[in-house]
């Protein structure tokens, strides 16, 4: 099986999470932190594994749709306008990136590129936001 190495930036830029774990940890935002963490673990092995395992795809898939929702849900509760306008571009860039991922697959350079800006460092940045303004939304 063709593995991805550590060092290849799709594998490594999930890494961009660590910050909204550790934040939203400390903030007490564990909704959001339970939905990070296997999300990241699940798109790692996704990812290792070179995109070829069906079966890690289709779960890996369920948990970033959970976390996508989580944060619009989180945005259209914005503490201020600021803040929702910079969540919803992330999700804007986020469901960019997801459509050009059908051309980006056939085309493994640029998917090796923009799919880990468009889909892990957007979303990390979008996951902090999360973490660092908002509330947990099933915490008591």
């Amino acid at each position: 099986m063709k593995r991805r190495a550590w060092g290849d930036f799709v594998v490594w830029s999930h890494v961009f999470f660590a910050p909204a774990i550790v934040v939203g940890c400390a903030r007490g935002v564990y909704d959001a932190v339970a939905l990070i963490s296997v999300m990241v673990g699940l798109s790692v092995w996704y990812h290792r594994e070179h995109e070829a395992n069906a079966a890690v795809a289709r779960v890996e898939l369920c948990s970033t749709t959970a976390l996508f929702a989580y944060g619009v849900v989180q945005a259209s509760v914005a503490p201020s306008a600021w803040l929702g306008v910079l969540e919803y571009a992330c999700a804007a860039v986020v469901v960019a990136t997801y459509g050009a991922c059908f051309w980006l697959v056939e085309h493994p350079d640029a998917y090796d590129q923009w799919h880990p800006v468009g889909l892990h460092v957007v979303p990390a940045a979008w996951a902090l936001l999360a973490v660092g303004w908002h509330a947990c939304l099933v915490c008591a």
